[in-house]
C-alpha cells in the first residue's frame, strides 16, 4: 500500500483496516518525510488562530475540492495539485486533517429527526425559516408536528419581570465585594510570606526571597497552637553574628544568606564540622519544606573535530537519533561519526585539524577521527573532495579497518573521487573505487604494504582497496582545481538555494521545488532526493504525468544508486519490487540498468519491451523505462513515441521493429534447420 497523504490521514485516525495499519505504520517510522509531516498535522490541528481557507487568494480552495477529496472521488490530477497545496499551506493542511479526523468519529451519516430540522430553520431569520414555515405544519407522512416542535421548544421565551433581569447582576456585585474584601483582608492580618531585599555591595541588584519566620508570640497566644505544629515550645536563642563575606558568598552561588539560622541549622553546621564533606553534598528533606529537586545534568558536547560553515551553502548533517538530514544554516562544530552532505551543485568547506577539505557537488563524508588522533581519518562515502596537506601531515581516507595513507612531503592539493563507472552496459565495480589525483605538491599513498608516489598530473585508482593501480592524466580534472564555477552555475545555485526555506524539513522542500517549472531546478531536486537517500520518494516520480524531465532525472537517479554499491542496489531493487510488484520489479531493475545490447537480437525481449508501451500499460513509469531501454538496444531516438500519449506512430514503429526482428529470428531458425 502506498504512503500518501490520503493513507496517513486514515492511518493517524484508526480508520484503516488491522491489515494496514502495520504496513503503514512500518512505512512512517522508516520515512523521515512521514515523520515530519504526522508531527505537522498534529501541531496544525492544535493551533487556534489557523482559520479556515478562503475562496481565493494562493491559499483558496474550493470545499467541493476538500470533499471530493476526503471521499476518494477527485481525479488524478487534481489529487496531485490538492496535496501539494496541503504540502506547503498550513491552512488547508490543517482544514483537510480535522474534517478527516471529524468524519473519521462520525462513522456514518448523522440522522437528524425531522423536528429538530424544522426548530433549526425557524431560528434562522432568513429565506430559508421562510420555505420552511410553507411545510412547517406537516411532516414527510403528512401528519402535524405542531405537538412535537412544542416538545423540542420547551418553554416559550416570554416577558421576564425586574427581578428576573437583575438577579444575575447584583449576584456578580455581591461576589466581586466578598473577593474584594477577603483580599483586603488576607493582606492587613497575616504577614508576608515572602521578604525581598536588594544587596547592591558592589555587584548588580538582586532580589532575594526568604522564608518569612512565624512570631513566637503570635503561635504562643493562639489556642492549640503547640498541639497544631507538634512541637515543644521553646525560647528563642542568641543568634551568632554572621560571619563577615558570609553575604556575599551566598549571593555569589545563588543562595540567600540567613542571618537567624534556626537549632536545627546550628546542629547541622556542627555535625558538618565534626565530619568530612561527602563527595555529592545531599540536602535531605525537611519536614513542612517542600524537597527540591536537583537540576538535570547538562549533557557533555562531543569534542570538536572540524569546523563547516555552510554559508549560501545546502549542507546537511545526519541525526542519528531522529533518524533523518538536517540542513546546517550556520557555523557548525563537528565530532567524531558525525554525517555530511553536500548538494549539487554546490561547495562546502571545512576546517579538519590543520587541512582544508572542500566538498564538490553531490558528496556525502563520515567522519572517523577522534581530536586526540595524530592522523585525520574521512570515509568518503560518495562523491568528490578536494584537501589541501600541509607538508608532514597524514590524511586517512576510507574507515579505520581499512584506510588509504595519503602523506604529504611538502605542502600539497589532492582531488578525492568515489563516483560510479560505467563501461558500456555494464557497471565497472560492483562498488565505486577511489580515485586519487595529485594536483599540487607530492603526495605518497599507503595501502597495507603497498607503497606509491605521486607528483603533479599523477593519479591513482584503489579498486576494491586492495590494490594501488597507477595513471597518468594529461591534466588533473577540472572540479579538483577547485577553478571558478561558470556563470550560469552559480545562478542556478543561488535560484536552488533561495527555494529552500530554512526553518522548514528539508525533504518537504526538496519535494516542493520537483514542481519547479525550470528543468534545470527539477533535476537538482530529484539529486537531492537520491542523496539523501528516501527511495521511497525516488520511485514514484518515474510515473509522473505530463512530467517527462522529472521522470528521465529520476531513473537516471536510480541508475547511479544502482551502482553504488550491494546495499544501496538492495534497498533500490526493495523499493522498485514495492512500486511496481513482485513480479515487474526484478525486470525494472534490469531496465534501468540497461540490457546488454548484444540482446538487441532477441524477439522476445524486444516484443515484450514493446508490450509495455502499449495504452493498455497503466503505469507511465514502465512506458517510460521500456522506450529508453529500447532506445538503449537499438540506438534509435524516441521514433516519435510519447510515454503521455502512447497512441500514435511512434507505437506502430516500436511494434514493427519488434516484429521485423522475431521473423529475422524465425528465418533464421528455418535456415538452421
Amino acid at each position: 500500500m502506498r504512503l500518501t497523504l490520503r493513507t496517513l490521514l486514515a492511518w493517524l485516525d484508526d480508520t484503516l483496516p488491522p491489515s494496514q495499519v502495520r504496513e503503514i505504520g512500518i512505512q512512517v517510522k522508516e520515512t523521515p518525510l512521514a515523520r515530519d509531516l504526522a508531527e505537522r498535522i498534529a501541531r496544525v490541528t492544535r493551533q487556534r488562530r489557523l482559520t479556515a481557507p478562503s475562496s481565493s487568494g494562493p491559499e483558496g480552495t474550493d470545499p467541493n475540492i476538500v470533499a471530493s477529496y476526503l471521499d476518494n472521488e477527485l481525479d488524478p490530477e487534481a489529487v496531485g495539485e490538492y496535496e501539494k497545496k496541503c504540502l506547503t499551506s498550513d491552512v488547508n493542511l490543517a482544514e483537510v486533517s480535522s474534517v478527516h479526523q471529524i468524519l473519521s468519529l462520525l462513522g456514518q451519516k448523522a440522522k437528524v429527526p425531522p423536528e429538530a430540522r424544522l426548530r433549526m430553520y425557524q431560528l434562522v431569520k432568513g429565506r430559508e425559516a421562510k420555505v420552511a414555515g410553507a411545510w412547517a405544519g406537516s411532516n414527510d407522512s403528512g401528519e402535524s408536528v405542531s405537538g412535537s416542535l412544542l416538545e423540542w421548544a420547551g418553554d416559550q421565551p416570554g416577558t421576564r419581570s425586574v427581578v428576573q433581569r437583575l438577579a444575575p447582576l447584583a449576584v456578580c456585585l455581591a461576589l466581586g465585594v466578598v473577593a474584594v474584601w477577603s483580599a483586603w483582608w488576607s493582606v492587613t492580618s497575616q504577614p508576608s510570606p515572602l521578604a525581598f531585599r536588594v544587596e547592591t555591595k558592589g555587584k548588580p541588584a538582586a532580589v532575594v526571597a526568604e522564608a518569612a519566620k512565624p512570631d513566637p508570640g503570635a503561635l504562643a497566644g493562639a489556642p492549640g497552637a503547640e498541639a497544631r505544629s507538634g512541637l515543644p515550645e521553646t525560647s528563642p536563642s542568641p543568634q551568632p553574628a554572621p560571619t563577615p563575606g558570609a553575604e556575599e558568598h551566598a549571593s555569589a552561588v545563588g543562595n540567600p544568606p540567613n542571618p537567624q539560622p534556626s537549632a536545627a541549622t546550628d546542629l547541622a553546621s556542627s555535625k558538618m564540622e565534626k565530619k568530612p564533606a561527602p563527595a555529592a553534598e545531599e540536602k535531605p528533606e525537611t519536614r513542612g519544606e517542600p524537597a527540591v529537586a536537583s537540576p538535570a545534568p547538562t549533557p557533555r558536547p562531543r569534542p570538536r573535530v572540524g569546523v563547516l560553515d555552510p554559508a549560501q551553502v545546502l549542507v546537511l548533517r545526519y541525526d542519528n537519533e531522529e533518524r533523518q538530514w538536517n540542513r546546517l544554516t550556520a557555523k557548525t562544530s563537528l565530532g567524531r561519526l558525525d554525517r555530511i552532505l553536500c548538494l549539487d551543485p554546490f561547495r562546502a568547506e571545512l576546517a579538519l585539524g590543520g587541512l582544508r577539505v572542500g566538498l564538490v557537488g553531490d558528496t556525502e563524508i563520515r567522519l572517523q577521527s577522534a581530536p586526540a588522533d595524530a592522523a585525520q581519518t574521512i570515509e568518503l562515502v560518495h562523491g568528490r573532495l578536494v584537501v589541501g596537506l600541509p607538508a608532514g601531515v597524514t590524511l586517512q581516507v576510507g574507515t579505520p579497518a581499512r584506510s588509504l595513507a595519503i602523506a604529504a612531503a611538502q605542502e600539497s592539493v589532492i582531488g578525492l573521487e568515489r563516483a560510479v563507472r560505467r563501461l558500456d552496459d555494464h557497471y565497472v565495480e560492483p562498488s565505486p573505487p577511489l580515485a586519487v589525483y595529485c594536483v599540487e605538491g607530492e603526495v605518497t599513498l599507503g595501502l597495507g604494504d603497498a607503497r606509491e608516489r605521486l607528483t603533479v598530473t599523477n593519479a591513482a585508482h584503489i579498486a576494491r582497496g586492495t590494490k594501488i593501480e597507477r595513471g597518468s592524466p594529461d591534466a588533473p580534472p577540472a572540479w579538483a582545481t577547485l577553478g571558478p564555477q561558470p556563470p550560469y552555475v552559480l545562478q542556478l545555485a543561488e535560484s536552488f538555494y533561495k527555494m529552500i526555506v530554512p526553518d522548514r524539513p528539508i525533504m518537504a522542500e526538496i519535494v516542493a521545488a520537483i514542481d519547479d517549472k525550470r528543468p534545470e531546478i527539477k533535476r537538482l531536486a530529484v539529486w537531492a532526493v537520491k542523496s539523501i537517500g528516501d527511495y521511497s520518494l525516488l520511485t514514484p516520480l518515474f510515473s509522473r504525468e505530463n512530467d517527462p524531465v522529472t521522470r528521465k532525472a529520476a531513473i537516471a537517479a536510480a541508475r547511479e544508486v544502482l551502482g553504488l554499491g550491494p546495499e544501496a542496489a538492495a534497498r533500490m531493487r526493495d523499493q522498485l519490487a514495492e512500486e511496481f510488484g513482485e513480479d515487474r520489479g526484478l525486470l525494472v531493475a534490469r531496465m534501468i540498468e540497461g540490457h546488454p545490447r548484444e540482446l538487441a537480437s532477441n524477439p522476445e525481449l524486444l516484443t515484450e519491451l514493446a508490450s509495455l508501451l502499449a495504452p493498455e500499460q497503466e503505469s507511465i513509469g514502465l512506458r517510460e523505462l521500456a522506450l529508453e531501454d529500447l532506445m538503449h538496444l537499438t540506438g534509435r531516438d524516441n521514433l516519435g513515441y510519447d510515454p503521455d500519449h502512447p497512441e500514435g506512430r511512434g507505437l506502430a514503429a516500436w511494434r514493427d521493429i519488434a516484429r521485423k526482428t522475431q521473423e529475422k529470428a524465425q528465418a533464421a531458425t528455418g535456415k538452421g534447420r
